[in-house]
């Protein structure tokens, strides 16, 4: 927090600062000499600001505790659980103001809840919610009608989030679904309009599902795994989601709007719905190719760049054939992809074998002997990849009764810069220092690279 702010905040009641502090500190097992006027400062916000709601704290040490008004992010749950050293569960004390009243003595004990997070906190906090806080307060009969009604919208408003955003980490979508009492009479317009905003949050969801398709294709750097990886990952994340899709309460919703004729909303859900069904296809193809050529590209991951040439045939006569067989992996934007990916693999496994600072050091007896195995392959990768996309040409031509262009510089234009300009400098760069010695070492050691000799 800033110094600066401390001076806008009124000031808490001792009692209930001490109250907050002795909880935390027998909860997370804390001494006493770890608690500080910083941590006064936060609990003092949170007790007296109407707007703050919510006060997380979790030991990062055994000697320091760190307290936040917001949700503790994933890396300093992570360092957390790191400096546990034992790998345990990580532990996030909890305290949540649900009703906008002055926290005094009298009533800290039921304005003030509070619990212990176990796990990552995000899915503990979901849990929570789910199960006691939110069953407890949509249960309130006490308040008004009108306020009941929007503080209930507000709430499932923010499980669906809450409930995206848990699960989205973990790579998976889930629908969130609000759980309703359809006997209850006299609720159905609310109940209704409860309906179109998960079903609006349900079409949003699905809608950037299906737009990550070509998100993969935006990876520069990765090699082919990266490819298979993210085909693997769709292929679950969008059977989950169709599997949701059938679920009885996901479809008793849909039926009660479509009795209610919502088209306005159902309309795109619908279309979307589909498209999940047709695009679970394509990534269950598309896997199911893609595997096939998984083995070529590990033993690719771990070459030498001596070793590399002789991987090259059987891995393009792999990726030749999911072109040619393969019901969606067989437009030349997905065979320019992969084979951009390929060229990313030699470019990382060469340039791990090159050392600069040998270089630069002088012990350019091996470092000339990777730049030239690392020119070689990628020469060959060039060489025979060009053979292979001349016959795929020639077959796509005879199929198909009409010429294919690749534009080859799209997938060469990496590899030919690290080779004709990156390998080939430092190689000159080594047979300098083998012709004039320690001299130019010194001579490069205190000259920058865009000095001109």
């Amino acid at each position: 927090m800033d110094d600066g702010d401390d001076s806008l905040i009124p000031e808490a009641h001792p009692e209930c600062l001490e109250w907050i502090k002795k909880r935390i500190l027998l909860l997370l097992k804390l001494p006493e000499e770890t608690w500080s006027g910083e941590h006064f400062s936060y609990v003092t916000q949170f007790l007296v600001d109407p707007k703050t709601k919510k006060l997380f704290a979790w030991a990062e040490s055994e000697t320091a505790l760190q307290l936040s008004l917001s949700q503790p992010t994933q890396q300093q749950q992570a360092q957390q659980q790191q400096a546990e050293n034992g790998g345990g569960p990580t532990e996030v004390l909890y305290f949540f103001k649900d009703e906008e009243k002055e926290v005094v003595p009298e009533n800290v004990d039921s304005v003030v809840r509070f619990g212990v997070a176990h796990g990552p906190a995000m899915d503990s906090f979901l849990r929570v919610m789910q199960h006691v806080f939110a069953p407890a307060l949509l249960r309130n009969k006490q308040w008004p009608e009108s306020v009941q009604k929007e503080f209930s919208a507000q709430l499932h408003r923010f499980l669906a989030t809450l409930t995206e955003n848990a699960n989205r980490m973990r790579g998976c979508t889930v629908l969130y679904v609000p759980q309703e009492d359809m006997s209850t009479p006299g609720r159905e317009k609310e109940r209704l309009q409860r309906f179109e905003s998960a079903l609006i949050h349900w079409t949003r969801q699905i809608k950037d599902v299906l737009n990550e398709k070509d998100n993969v294709e935006s990876s520069e750097n990765e090699g082919p795994l990266a490819e298979i990886e993210f085909w693997r990952a769709r292929t679950e994340d969008l059977n989950n989601i169709r599997n949701q899709l059938q679920r009885a309460d996901v479809k008793q919703i849909v039926a009660v709007l479509t009795e209610a004729k919502s088209e306005y909303y159902l309309d795109p859900f619908n279309r979307l719905a589909s498209m999940i069904e047709e695009g679970s296809k394509e990534a269950i193809d598309n896997l199911k190719y893609l595997n096939r050529l998984k083995p070529h590209c590990e033993r690719l991951s771990s070459a030498e760049p001596r070793d590399i040439p002789k991987l090259l045939p059987p891995l393009l006569q792999t990726i030749q054939m999911i072109f040619h067989c393969s019901a969606y992996y067989n437009t030349p934007e997905r065979l320019v992809g992969i084979l951009r990916k390929v060229s990313n693999e030699i470019i990382l496994r060469c340039s791990g074998k090159i050392s600069l600072q040998a270089i630069f050091d002088g012990t350019v007896g091996a470092s000339m002997r990777a730049l030239q195995e690392s020119m070689d392959a990628g020469e060959e990768w060039k060489r025979v990849c060009r053979q292979m996309l001349a016959a795929t040409a020639r077959r796509y031509r005879e199929a198909h009764g009409k010429p294919w262009e690749i534009d080859e510089s799209s997938i060469f234009a990496e590899i030919d810069a690290f080779v004709q300009q990156r390998c080939k400098d430092l190689l000159e760069v080594c047979e300098g220092q083998m012709q004039f010695g320690g001299r130019v070492v010194g001579e490069l050691a205190g000259t920058s690279g865009d000095e001109s000799p």
